[in-house]
């Protein structure tokens, strides 16, 4: 695992664990074999936490603010995926010995993650069950997102904005408080910049939305989710 210098890695106290348990709302969590090489780590925005081709040793589970997965590839850089407070990432890697992360891990803002080592993952965490139904649950969540997202490519710029937005800002119940650019909205959905912007000021004038420097909030959840459904 490759750490910024400027990270704030702090070891675990029992204060900081209460604090982290009522935060994600995880009642499963116990200060104990649970945590074992557990680190509590903060990122500021842009900076990564693991990158591309790195071993997958650990995987995360997100404590606040977001991750953005980014793969370069010819030098085209693209976003894999977004992750959010309470949801882990990199735990499909952890079943692979020789696994590497497919892209850099790095914060969209001020952002805190929990890394957990492959081996107290598959020692404790899933042999807990409760900590495996939520384990099961993220996975099931990250395999119907990347059904979402094939069927999406075949969909209009359009569209695909929209399903980023009832993904990463609806369903997570998340309408106006994450900061993501233009340029981060073209690189997830596979589109050009200028283009994101022209759908983004349509879905403005029509209500849908709100934007302030790289601030969307969403206005009208029923606009977005009827478009989505018609295609369009």
């Amino acid at each position: 695992m490759q750490i910024e210098l400027a990270m704030d890695k702090l070891a675990f106290s029992a204060d900081i664990f209460e604090k982290l348990k009522k935060t994600l709302a995880l009642t499963f969590l116990e200060n104990g074999p649970m945590m074992e090489g557990v680190s509590l780590v903060n990122l500021g925005h842009n900076q990564t936490l693991f990158h591309q081709g790195d071993a997958a040793e650990s995987c995360f589970l997100v404590v606040s603010g977001s991750i953005k997965i980014v793969s370069m590839n010819k030098n085209c850089e693209s976003i894999l995926t977004i992750i959010s407070k309470g949801e882990l990432g990199g735990v499909l890697l952890m079943a692979d010995q020789s696994a590497k992360f497919p892209g850099s891990v790095v914060a969209l803002s001020q952002t805190s993650v929990l890394t957990i080592p492959k081996i107290t993952l598959n020692n404790h965490w899933m042999k807990n069950s409760e900590a495996l139904k939520f384990i099961n649950i993220c996975v099931r969540n990250r395999m119907k997102q990347l059904q979402e997202d094939r069927l999406l490519r075949l969909s209009s710029v359009e569209t695909r904005v929209i399903g980023f937005l009832q993904r990463h800002y609806i369903e997570k119940n998340n309408l106006n408080s994450k900061k993501i650019t233009r340029r981060e909205i073209a690189m997830a959905v596979g589109a050009k910049t200028e283009t994101i912007i022209r759908v983004l000021k349509k879905l403005e004038r029509a209500g849908a939305i709100k934007t302030h420097k790289s601030i969307i909030s969403i206005l009208d959840k029923s606009h977005l989710v009827t478009d989505l459904e018609n295609g369009n």
